[in-house]
């Protein structure tokens, strides 16, 4: 049947390949789901990625079962930021209309409102699981500011098996994911001719949080738009990968036919798919009326559950998850620690609008440290109001002393943000806190106080002039004072200039310096 997940290895990531007729290209239609390929590639990546995440799947079914009779929850909304990435003509294709229409599918789907719910046979209309989870774009950014929820980044870049996680990173080109543990994360772009639809993680992914989320083609993405694929024209790519997103894993469970094993972790009390030995491709039933299919683990009507949205069919055949499904989802919504918090997060209300809102993104500089007292600081100054911002104070703070107040003057929209030189400050040999906060944008009250301010640790290099003669001949890996001290950084001086290592050098009094590392 449906072996476990912690038996079959190959279920980690799934990517979901089609067969279509776009601008005259033909592709080759594959399996919905490639995970061996993907899988081999962690594996190389990552050694141990397998039993790390198996041993975060098998703990997190444990606490399922603990809890799974009650601590159900009803009417729970998760936030949901799209990230688009792609040319200007593909994101005319990704309109904002064609995000919404997923979002509504994937509410009428989990929800069971699905208007296509007629197809699905008499046999199994009592397994028909509906809940009360609730899609919606997120009002609130991470940085608190209002926001739709999507994200749009123009980029010729396309993605493939080799390449796709960089979508999730604005340094490859791509969009980095918003707080993971608030946000459903969801990546459209161009997977061009890899034949890619989708890709998902699983909870208990061990790999760091900002890979969570779900990864499409904009040509799978979305209802009833022209560019789609005819196959995948209805969001159900979407539906599919976010069930995995849930820890849903294949109906058949990827058993290679075997009739054995459950896809529900192993739990058969709500195991409520019938046995089916691989994936369903196409649509059995392209009229809607019922069309038993038998296989060699279920011989018998009624037969396979091919409406069932974690098979492969195509998007018309795919109109229901079960009951048992539904619970399973809710159960790792409630318990597993990198799904639950979405429970927790209101990012989906709207943000309070404010009008002058002047805030103080990150120190850019200086970071770790530096090499002399005197240091000159930057800063990114963000206009978080809905007024454009064309002043502001800056007060740098050094050692919890004022050192400096800046007014800066200028021009700067709504929700933007830019780099600014401060003046400079004397700073102290060894750890130094710089505090740098914003006030009266706009000549006015800061109308939110709580994103004003931004504060560092920085080190300037402490020198040390030796008194007697040195001798070192470099052969070593390290170097120490006699109190056994590490030096991180040797500097050789001769008057003003710096001089390169030398073996069996030999250094007069006064002509060196040791710092450590800053």
């Amino acid at each position: 049947m449906k072996k476990s997940f912690f038996v079959t290895s190959f279920l980690f990531l799934f990517v979901c390949l089609a067969e279509a007729q776009l601008s005259g290209r033909s592709t080759v239609r594959k399996q919905r789901c490639g995970t061996a390929i993907y899988y081999n590639r962690l594996i190389d990546y990552d050694t141990e990625f397998k039993r790390r995440f198996e041993a975060n799947q098998k703990h997190n079914a444990e606490t399922v079962l603990q809890n799974l009779q009650g601590n159900t929850r009803a009417d729970d909304t998760i936030p949901v930021v799209v990230h688009v990435i792609g040319t200007t003509t593909m994101q005319s294709l990704v309109s904002d209309e064609v995000i919404h229409s997923q979002i509504d599918v994937l509410n009428e789907d989990y929800q069971g409102r699905n208007a296509d719910s007629v197809r699905i046979p008499p046999a199994f209309k009592p397994l028909f699981g509906k809940s009360r989870l609730t899609f919606k774009l997120a009002g609130t950014s991470p940085l608190g500011e209002p926001t739709n929820g999507i994200v749009r980044v123009i980029s010729n870049k396309t993605f493939d098996y080799n390449d796709f996680d960089s979508a999730k990173q604005s340094s490859a080109d791509g969009s980095d994911a918003w707080q993971p543990l608030q946000y459903l994360n969801i990546w459209v772009v161009d997977f061009a001719d890899s034949e890619i639809l989708g890709v998902s993680v699983f909870p208990g992914d061990p790999r760091p949080f900002n890979y969570h989320g779900f990864t499409c083609d904009y040509r799978a993405f979305g209802r009833g738009a022209p560019h789609l694929f005819t196959e995948f024209n209805k969001g159900r790519t979407t539906t599919h990968e976010i069930g995995h997103f849930f820890n849903l894993i294949h109906i058949w469970g990827d058993d290679d036919g075997a009739c054995f094993g459950s896809d529900f972790l192993d739990n058969p009390d709500i195991d409520d798919t019938p046995n089916q030995a691989n994936a369903t491709k196409g649509n059995p039933d392209p009229f809607g009326v019922g069309i038993i299919v038998t296989d060699i683990c279920t011989p018998e009507a009624p037969g396979i559950m091919y409406q069932n949205y974690m098979d492969f069919t195509d998007d018309a055949s795919m109109v229901m998850f079960t009951q048992g499904q539904q619970q399973l989802i809710e159960q790792t919504l409630n318990n597993a620690p990198d799904r639950s918090p979405l429970f927790t997060s209101t990012a989906y209300l709207s943000a309070p609008l404010v009008e002058n809102d002047a805030s103080i993104r990150e120190i850019v500089s200086p970071r770790n440290g530096a090499c002399t007292r005197s240091v000159t600081p930057s800063v990114l100054l963000r206009n978080s109001g809905a007024d454009t911002l064309r002043s502001a104070v800056i007060t740098l703070m050094l050692n919890q002393q004022t050192s400096a107040t800046f007014n800066w003057i200028g021009k700067l929209p709504p929700y933007q943000q830019t780099e600014i030189n401060l003046p400079g400050v004397e700073a102290i040999e060894g750890a130094n806190s710089l505090v740098i906060y914003s006030s009266r944008p706009n000549g006015k009250s800061d109308e939110r106080l709580a994103n004003d301010t931004s504060s560092i640790i920085f080190h300037i290099a402490e020198t040390l002039v030796l008194n007697s003669r040195f001798e070192e001949d470099f052969g070593g890996t390290e170097f120490r004072r006699s109190n056994g001290e590490l030096i991180t950084r040797i500097v050789i001086l001769h008057g003003n200039e710096t001089q390169p290592w030398e073996r069996k050098a030999q250094v007069l009094p006064g002509s060196m310096t040791t710092t450590t590392q800053h």
